[in-house]
């Protein structure tokens, strides 16, 4: 690449017109006005093009003197000849033809970017030096364009943002796609620096708004609970209760990080975030969860989210010890629950529960081992993606089964329901006691009950559309479905009991399904504990909530 001072180019000699290049026009008195005043005229061959006039046709500037364009080109000429009486006797046109040739020399006032002497996309834009090139030329993309301010080395052009480059992309926006260069939504919580994403939102939330607790047992002065004065890693809260109070009562327009920190006992009690106004947006996470001993174990509900409030629950172990049907997790009121990597089992009624839940999104979870319904809903959105559901109903008092529903729209993928039961005359695996709303499905998931009681269906649901699953039996609409026998299904599976998953016993049983499931767009890429699934659009699936590790 040149680029050369615009003190050098005036310092530049000029070089006299060569007469093999000038054009002449038939009946004019004189050649060029170079030749005229016999200086070196700005815009002739061999002159100065960095002021004045542009070069001469079939000239172009190149590092701010005017040279030949590498092309081949025929000027048109006409002659005339007028008699003495002033008509004239004949006329002759010559037809004219331009051949141009690339030979990535341009002048940059015809614009750095789209300029008509750089029609290549490998060298799109035109540097000072006079060069075509790509954007490693340039002295800066953003000066260009601000929104494409990063250089993309692979491709040589102005791009939003790189994966190694995304400082250009904002909150609100923070995801670069490797693939189109722009940024978007983030999408999982390791994507954002502070730790977690808004996923309705794709927003990360702000690096200044965590609040740290620590479970001090032995009272040794290591927290507090007085509310405004804690939340440091100084001095953090003694509860996340704590924690929730601060942001109810000191800044509730802010969404906050509550952060559980490893270093002391992490069984802590119930928790409870409500409002009716304004909107609280929390994030619940752990600094790390070594073993699967309960974060949160209490004697009602474990984790209640209630009215006008958002919560993102992260990598944490839900235990409920109440004796009757309360549920481990439940959300109410309009409120939105997001679960990621969090177990909810032990309890004596559903592991969760939902009445008007805005929306219920779980995903890398699991819901096992609770009295009655792995997941119950009434009037909301439900949302599962690699999520097992499994060994639910093992009470005789609060009906059961995987998942019940009445008025509530179903968006299930990749996920496997496995031995629930209910005690009652119910679907044993997923069960419609009203109406699953328009636009339910489940699909790419495995369905079986127990084999304990077979008196029941697997699916009883008609309003649920059930799509290239692996599934026992029931009443359903769909397409693409593999039906098995119960014992042929838990061939397929082995028991992780400790955290209710039950996966495929390797590549063997793996292959008698893999052509069930489809992948589509927007799918997960990963399996329940992080491992890739193929990704092609409209391509193989396994189904279920994990995939054979590779």
């Amino acid at each position: 690449t040149r680029a050369l001072s615009w003190i050098g180019l005036a310092a530049l000699a000029c070089a006299p017109p060569n007469p093999e290049t000038e054009t002449t026009n038939l009946g004019s008195s004189s050649s060029s006005s170079s030749s005229s005043t016999g200086g070196c005229e700005p815009g002739a061959l061999g002159c100065p093009c960095d002021f004045g006039p542009t070069c001469d046709e079939g000239l172009v500037c190149v590092a701010g003197t005017c040279e030949d364009d590498g092309g081949t080109t025929t000027t048109t000429t006409t002659a005339t000849t007028t008699s003495t009486t002033g008509e004239t006797s004949s006329s002759t046109t010559e037809e004219s033809s331009t051949t141009s040739t690339y030979d990535g020399i341009c002048d940059y006032r015809d614009g750095i970017q789209d300029n008509p002497a750089c029609p290549l996309p490998e060298a799109p834009y035109c540097s000072i030096g006079g060069l075509c090139s790509d954007c490693t030329a340039v002295v800066s993309c953003g000066a260009l364009d601000p929104a494409k301010s990063v250089c993309d080395e692979e491709s040589g052009l102005c791009v939003e943002c790189t994966a190694s480059e995304d400082a250009a992309c904002s909150d609100t926006e923070p995801l670069c796609d490797p693939i189109a260069h722009t940024c978007g939504p983030c999408t999982a919580h390791d994507q954002c620096s502070s730790g977690a994403c808004q996923l309705d939102t794709g927003a990360c939330f702000p690096q200044d708004s965590i609040l740290y607790v620590f479970r001090d047992a032995q009272k040794n002065g290591k927290c507090t609970t007085m509310i405004g004065a804690g939340g440091t890693m100084e001095l953090p809260y003694c509860t996340a209760q704590d924690a929730v109070s601060h942001v109810q009562m000191l800044d509730p327009m802010t969404p906050y990080q509550i952060v559980l920190l490893a270093g002391a006992p992490l069984i802590h009690s119930s928790l409870d975030v409500n409002s009716n106004g304004p909107h609280l947006t929390v994030a619940l996470r752990t600094e790390s969860n070594p073993t699967p001993d309960a974060e949160f174990m209490g004697g009602a509900v474990t984790l209640r989210v209630k009215g006008d409030v958002t919560v993102y629950a992260d990598d944490l172990d839900l235990q409920s010890t109440a004796a009757t049907d309360t549920a481990v997790v439940e959300c109410t009121s309009g409120a939105r629950l997001y679960l990621d990597h969090v177990r909810a089992h032990g309890g004596a009624g559903p592991g969760l529960r939902g009445n008007e839940c805005a929306k219920l999104s779980v995903s890398n979870s699991s819901i096992f081992k609770n009295g009655s319904e792995g997941i119950e809903m009434t009037l909301g959105a439900l949302v599962l993606r690699n999520v097992f559901v499994t060994d639910n109903g093992v009470s005789d008092n609060y009906g059961g089964g995987g998942l019940t529903v009445d008025q509530t729209v179903i968006d299930v993928a990749y996920s496997t329901f496995f031995l629930n039961h209910s005690q009652m005359s119910l679907g044993d695996s997923i069960h419609c006691s009203g109406k699953a709303l328009d636009g339910s499905m489940v699909r790419n998931s495995i369905i079986a009950r127990s084999e304990v009681i077979k008196t029941n269906e697997s699916i009883v649901c008609l309003d649920l559309k059930v799509n290239r699953s692996v599934v026992d039996d029931g009443e359903m609409q769909g397409q693409g479905n593999v039906k098995m026998t119960v014992p042929a299904i838990n061939a397929l599976l082995k028991g992780d009991y400790p955290i209710g998953a039950y996966r495929l016993k390797g590549e063997a049983e793996a292959e008698m399904i893999r052509a069930v499931g489809q992948w589509k767009t927007g799918d997960p890429a990963f399996d329940f504990e992080g491992d890739p699934r193929p990704t092609a659009n409209n391509g193989e699936a396994l189904v279920g909530a994990d995939v054979v590790a590779p």
